[in-house]
């Protein structure tokens, strides 16, 4: 029976579905758009063409260090000054590979006008983002990965839980700017062209949502009827009835949700990727790709396979196998760019 056109041996064969591939990449691996995928929307990504290597930090100091005297006096010679020379950091990555798969009968090209393979996939592929999702937030919910001022509690950085706030005390905003100032003197400010974040759980956000401080905001706001009914096609909704924007940082609601248990076990329990009772603020430069080489972004997702989807039949027992593969690591690429920040409830 043949397979997109394709006869095999009476064994099996390896059959490489560029178009399948192609469909997982733009619909999930490179879309930050995606309701899906929110995790392309708080980190880059580095195609790279091997499995090993290194990347380049820059040393923000060394851009804000205003150290001897820069002033050269008319008609004399150039003063001589220390050269500091451009300081780098030198650290490794190591891609993983990862493969998830299913199966179909070959009797499922008799579904002529319903594009099995394509569903089959894409649900393989939602797995696939799901261990990506898994794999960034562990890395970005690691205290050991930050500078250790960066990691910090509410009461330090606002002075109070963050429940506890109104719009005269607004402890929320107070950890914003705590945040905010940390980014900012740990990375010379450079991060200026890039974007702002924090990121959080939905049970997170539903209780920031819930707060005086922000109810008494939203009370004010002429489009707060958008707000409360949940409207999605509102500019300012980004979900959890929080603004897409709060106190000038980019709000990500990361609502992926996982299950550890095999088929077959007495339950499945989801439960949200991202911890309850945390906050992570971070930076991400412009698009989605990194081509530059800076590494100012928090966050970055270095790629060397990106959902490749490959399929072996078996003629003998009539059945099509599915396995999509994919190769990355994520890196916390720019330590002074993030901020942990937890114990945000009391």
């Amino acid at each position: 029976m043949p397979i997109n056109g394709f006869f095999g041996n009476p064994i099996q064969v390896n059959v490489p579905y560029l178009d399948l591939s192609n469909n997982l990449r733009v619909k999930y691996g490179r879309n930050p758009k995606s309701i899906r995928n929110r995790l392309n929307r708080w980190t880059k990504q580095s195609v790279v063409p091997a499995m090993f290597g290194n990347y380049l930090y820059f040393d923000p100091a060394y851009i804000g260090r205003l150290g001897a005297d820069a002033t050269w006096a008319y008609n004399s010679n150039r003063p001589e000054q220390l050269n500091d020379g451009e300081t780098f950091t030198t650290k490794r990555f190591e891609c993983v590979r990862y493969q998830f798969e299913d199966s179909l009968d070959l009797t499922v090209e008799q579904a002529a006008n319903f594009p099995v393979q394509k569903i089959v996939t894409e649900a393989i592929a939602m797995r696939a983002m799901l261990n990506r999702t898994k794999k960034m937030v562990d890395v970005a919910t690691t205290s050991g990965n930050y500078a250790s001022a960066n990691v910090v509690t509410a009461n330090t950085a606002a002075g109070g839980f963050l429940d506890t706030g109104t719009t005269a005390n607004p402890v929320i905003l107070n950890a914003f700017n705590y945040a905010r100032n940390l980014i900012q003197l740990g990375t010379a400010s450079s991060f200026e062209g890039g974007e702002f974040g924090v990121l959080m759980n939905p049970v997170t956000a539903r209780k920031l949502m819930a707060t005086r401080e922000l109810r008494e905001y939203l009370m004010q706001m002429g489009n707060s009827i958008n707000m409360i009914a949940g409207n999605k096609d509102d500019v300012y909704w980004a979900g959890e009835g929080l603004p897409s924007f709060l106190y000038n940082a980019a709000v990500i609601v990361e609502n992926a949700t996982y299950n550890t248990n095999n088929i077959g076990a007495a339950s499945d329990v989801q439960s949200y990727i991202f911890p309850d009772n945390t906050l992570v603020f971070f930076v991400r430069e412009g698009d989605l790709d990194l081509e530059d080489g800076s590494m100012f972004s928090t966050f970055t997702q270095f790629v060397h396979e990106d959902m490749t989807v490959e399929a072996i039949t078996d003629q003998w027992n009539r059945r099509i196998k599915f396995a999509v593969t994919d190769n990355f690591v994520g890196k916390m690429t720019a330590q002074p760019s993030g901020v942990l920040m937890t114990n945000i409830f009391s």
